[in-house]
């Protein structure tokens, strides 16, 4: 009888190291996936800061094309005006041309 108890105690401290070995391997394994969540986090947070300063670099082109395009037309009219007042002139010379023919 103490001999089975003695086997069936041997037996159970045997399991009981087993459980303790896998206990060991799984939080060896949750800690490496803890490091590579870390990992995996500290790359995204750059990838986060990389796309924020890229998105900040594109609204300031877009402002930039906005006062660009805005001196462009404020060109065209300053164009149109120019054109405007050479067609007049043109017009008037040719009134006073055909003035000075009759």
């Amino acid at each position: 009888e103490k001999e089975k108890k003695k086997r069936e105690l041997e037996e159970k401290k045997r399991e009981l190291d087993e459980k303790k070995e896998e206990v060991a391997e799984l939080e060896k394994a949750l800690e490496e996936k803890e490091r590579e969540l870390g990992e995996k986090k500290a790359e995204l947070e750059e990838r986060g800061r990389e796309l924020e300063e890229k998105n900040k670099m594109v609204e300031e082109k877009k402002e930039e094309v906005g006062e660009l395009e805005g001196a462009l037309e404020e060109k065209e009219r300053e164009l149109e005006e120019k054109e405007g007042l050479l067609e007049e002139s043109k017009r008037r010379g040719e009134e006073k041309e055909k003035e000075l023919d009759e």
